[in-house]
């Protein structure tokens, strides 16, 4: 998301990677499953103007959103149902790799969701043992790297288990 950050628009970057919604958004003609698209990482987001609110979130669903709606017809969006079951008659889970523009004025209880991203599904029957050996290497290597991309500090604890001993 830094990569976004870096971009032409001049937003404060106060060491936050959320700027880069932000700038995506705008960078994309505020085109919000653009924008969504464009983020490379994981996030769930609620942001509004003056008109529309605006909800995202990121394509595996690593991020949690919950939203519902209070008896006076009011949206509420939350990262736990904790936060927002005593406000709503029913809470409904946002779908990974889904955005939605809400109208701000709008009292229809629903949402019209839609998905910017469809999970790639390309079946290989003839790779070879090395040459996946190597795949996975290299895709593990580059989930490693952007991770640590970031401006923040990062620590590392070993549990024992498969994915520690395979990053260590």
């Amino acid at each position: 998301m830094q990569q976004l950050v870096a971009s032409d628009l001049q937003l404060k970057n106060d060491g936050s990677d959320c700027a880069a919604i932000i700038h995506a958004f705008v960078n994309s003609g505020y085109n919000l499953r653009e924008a969504c698209a464009s983020l490379d990482g994981v996030f769930a987001f609620v942001m509004a103007d003056e008109h529309n609110i605006y909800i995202g979130r990121d394509p595996l669903g690593v991020r949690p959103l919950f939203y519902g709606f209070s008896g006076s017809g009011a949206l509420v969006v939350g990262s736990e149902v904790k936060c927002i079951e005593q406000l709503c008659d029913r809470i409904d889970y946002f779908p990974p790799g889904c955005a939605a523009v809400v109208p701000i004025r709008s009292r229809t209880r629903s949402i019209a969701v839609q998905s910017y991203y469809t999970t790639p599904c390309v079946a290989d029957r003839f790779l070879s043992m090395p040459n996946a050996q190597d795949l996975i290497r290299e895709v593990l290597v580059k989930s490693v790297e952007k991770r640590l991309m970031g401006n923040r500090q990062f620590g590392f604890m070993l549990s024992g288990g498969l994915d520690s001993s395979l990053i260590a």
